[in-house]
């Protein structure tokens, strides 16, 4: 298991528990628990493959509210990186329907939540010109139409799915509040 899977599994272990305590069903949700899709990550590079391949990875409910959550990791203490496409996609399915995915992320030092109907202050989105994407033209006028700086050109696959991304800074996963203070504002 490398770094990030491990980092990602325990942050989504301990805010599930949290949901649970607090009265709420959780549920694993994502292509990975299906092996019948498992294929599609290598052979169909179109848009409903990419928003199957990054469905939220939790499901919570209780009697009265239901939610979509989504874990992010990241190894930098200065800002983390999260895959553009689902996180667009969250946005619209919030701001238009009100369907919320809650975005729980942990870089070193700080944790944050936000919620898709709520994004934080995006400093850039990145979308690598090696690699055909779907969706690259309306990724990059949503960006415009929000005045979010495209960054394009060549990138190394370092970490992560190679695929395009946008970037919080540590100043604005600062102003966000942890895990901790939006479960109990929020939640309880």
């Amino acid at each position: 298991m490398s770094y990030l899977n491990s980092h990602h599994e325990e942050l989504q272990r301990s805010v599930c528990d949290k949901f649970v305590l607090c009265g709420f069903v959780t549920a694993s949700n994502g292509y990975e628990f299906n092996p019948s899709l498992l294929p599609l990550k290598n052979i169909v590079n179109d848009s409903t493959t990419m928003i199957i391949r990054t469905e939220p990875d939790t499901i919570v409910y209780n009697k009265k509210l239901s939610f979509l959550l989504e874990f992010k990791t990241g190894t930098s203490p200065y800002k983390i990186n999260i895959e553009a496409l689902p996180l667009i996609h969250h946005e619209i399915l919030a701001t238009k329907l009100n369907v919320q995915t809650i975005y729980f992320c942990k870089i070193p030092n700080k944790d944050f939540v936000f919620c898709s109907s709520d994004l934080p202050r995006i400093s850039s989105i990145t979308i690598p010109c090696n690699k055909v994407y779907p969706c690259k033209k309306e990724m990059e006028q949503w960006a415009i139409e929000k005045g979010i700086p495209v960054n394009t050109g060549s990138f190394d696959r370092q970490y992560g799915s190679g695929d395009p991304f946008i970037t919080i800074t540590y100043k604005e996963c600062a102003i966000k509040p942890t895990i901790n203070e939006f479960i109990s504002k929020s939640i309880m």
